[in-house]
């Protein structure tokens, strides 16, 4: 089979057989899973944020009040948590406080069938692996919402 008649979203989206995922779930087999990032600032009369992705590829972005709804496909949701996998988040400290007052505080959490699996909230400055995930969601949630 040649390179061209590989669709070009299939080659970026495809995970290598060696992939691994996280937690020990199975390639395929998303049901339940949920993948979310809170924003939540510490000033008064603030709202949090979240966006929410499922395994399916059903994303939700919450903002105060509001709510907007998208999709993505499964498989690029396979690719995040590959990525997450790749970046060790499950031995990821489950926080990591700031050493000075900071505004606002960042989670990530993981639930399988409504069991949080894994939660790391960062207030402060961010480490290296966590802003790559951080910025891997969002810019997921973005193909789903533009």
């Amino acid at each position: 089979m040649s390179f061209s008649s590989v669709s070009r979203r299939a080659v970026l989206f495809s995970l290598p057989a060696w992939a691994r995922l996280p937690f020990g779930l199975r390639k395929g087999r998303l049901e339940g899973v949920w993948i979310r990032l809170r924003s939540v600032s510490t000033k008064v009369g603030s709202k949090a944020e979240e966006i929410a992705i499922a395994g399916d590829g059903a994303v939700v972005l919450r903002a105060g009040d509001r709510e907007r709804k998208g999709k993505v496909s499964a498989m690029a949701v396979e690719r995040l948590l590959e990525l997450i996998e790749r970046d060790g988040i499950e031995r990821w400290d489950e926080v990591s406080k700031a050493r000075s007052s900071h505004y606002v505080a960042r989670m990530i959490l993981v639930e399988v069938n409504g069991e949080p699996r894994k939660q790391v909230e960062v207030q402060g400055e961010e480490f290296p692996e966590f802003a790559r995930a951080v910025g891997a969601i969002r810019m997921l949630a973005a193909q789903a919402c533009p």
